[in-house]
């Protein structure tokens, strides 16, 4: 009994430990949901893990939609059809997360 109470806490600390620190190790790119922040990865167009951050802290992308592209298991879309998706999904995500229009945002980017 002793040793199954002993197991029990183990896993205990080890998924709480994970759950405090999420925010603070990298992680698989398409477990992201919104809300997370992270460093985009540079140098590479294959991007399979990402560093997380917590979002008081500096960081450079931020996740404020997760979608599936229509068609996306085919072939890679043409890039209007990508830049429609793009305008009729991910910018008004954008204004609904941040509460500003992101037409006259000069700062910030969508990728």
């Amino acid at each position: 009994m002793r040793g199954w109470i002993l197991r029990i806490g183990i896993i205990a600390v080890i998924v709480v430990g994970a759950l405090i620190f999420r925010d603070r190790i990298s992680g698989s790119a398409a477990d992201l949901k919104v809300g997370d922040c992270f460093d985009e990865p540079t140098g590479t167009t294959l991007i399979k893990d990402v560093q997380h951050h917590p979002c008081t802290k500096a960081h450079t992308s931020e996740v404020i939609f997760v979608g599936i592209m229509p068609g996306s298991n085919d072939a890679y879309p043409a890039q209007a059809v990508f830049d429609d998706y793009t305008l009729s999904n991910c910018v008004p995500a954008y204004n609904a997360y941040t509460g500003s229009d992101f037409q006259a945002d000069t700062e910030i980017d969508i990728g």
